[in-house]
């Protein structure tokens, strides 16, 4: 009620009560006025609505038809990813189709890096006790002249093996299978250096920009479901209700950490906004409800005002 007279609302105090008895018998009260009296406060009551709508717009609320709209936050959400992806592969297709166009399948490659690993890592281990892509891998660093086409399938396979899809090489823990994909990278790295002169810095970033692409398709799962038609918008509405119940909070935080942080604090106005709404338009008196329990739970609190940086408040 204090914020609310401060941003510029006469209203009376039932307006913003929480106990829908006292809003209930006074709003019975009210409904006897008649004539003036009656005019006045439809006209004033009206006005808060529109003035409590504008200034949730200002503060960064999207709004559709002057209704806040998780919807529409949603397709912005979808939009911001689609094209952060479209910029990311931007950067890397390119320059791997300039590779894959410099060296051919049947091409020598570099193995020297992967060699040494095997050769330490399965020092002492007979060749019966490994696994088929084991003596796959090792016959391989022992026959020497590792063709490009095979350096790649072997990168594929291990690079599967590292995110868990796949496990061929059972004698190897996460840590040595992670170090044999950063051995066949570099040896790749220096076989694209070999054809392509000064394409190591260019390919590097090109990873990059394609592990931040798979990242991001990874998040839009996430969001908007495996058939990217789900939104976003109305989980954190949900997410936002529950904490304001004094339930888990984890599920909002996981849901604010998926959206990017320039479009948090806009999603939660939203979201807020969607929830807290009556029939009428602004709802006075759920927002006054919600948000002294969204307050009572810190880490929810700290995310939400996180959120918003240091220009807004709610």
């Amino acid at each position: 009620e204090a914020k609310a007279k401060e941003m510029g609302f006469e209203l009376p105090a039932d307006i913003f009560a929480q106990n829908t008895q006292v809003r209930a018998t006074v709003g019975m009260s009210r409904a006897q006025l008649q004539g003036p009296e009656r005019a006045v406060w439809e006209e004033n009551y009206s006005a808060a609505l529109k003035n409590a709508d504008d200034n949730m717009e200002k503060m960064g609320t999207v709004m559709v038809d002057g209704r806040p709209s998780t919807p529409e936050m949603s397709r912005q959400l979808r939009e911001s990813f689609e094209k952060s992806q479209a910029e990311l592969i931007d950067i890397a297709i390119p320059v791997f189709e300039e590779i894959e166009g410099a060296m051919k399948k049947g091409d020598i490659a570099n193995f020297s890096k992967t060699e040494d690993f095997i050769i330490d890592v399965f020092d002492g281990v007979d060749t019966k006790l490994m696994s088929p892509s084991e003596k796959m891998i090792f016959d391989l660093a022992d026959r020497g002249n590792i063709t490009v086409k095979e350096l790649k399938i072997v990168k594929t396979r291990v690079m599967n093996a590292v995110k868990a899809l796949d496990n061929p090489f059972p004698s190897m823990d996460a840590k040595e299978t992670s170090a044999l994909y950063d051995a066949l990278r570099a040896d790749y790295s220096d076989t694209a250096e070999r054809f392509l002169p000064g394409i190591k810095p260019r390919l590097e970033d090109a990873n990059v920009a394609y592990a931040k692409k798979k990242s991001l398709d990874e998040k839009m799962v996430k969001s908007f479901g495996t058939d990217l038609q789900g939104g976003l918008g109305g989980k954190m509405r949900s997410m936002i209700k529950k904490a304001g119940n004094g339930r888990d909070e984890g599920d909002l935080l996981r849901m604010l950490e998926i959206t990017p942080k320039e479009m948090r604090g806009d999603m939660v106005l939203t979201s807020i906004a969607e929830a807290t709404r009556s029939g009428e338009g602004f709802g006075f008196a759920q927002y006054a409800t919600l948000y002294p329990k969204l307050r009572s739970n810190p880490k929810a609190w700290k995310a939400i005002t996180e959120s918003f940086g240091d220009d807004r408040t709610i």
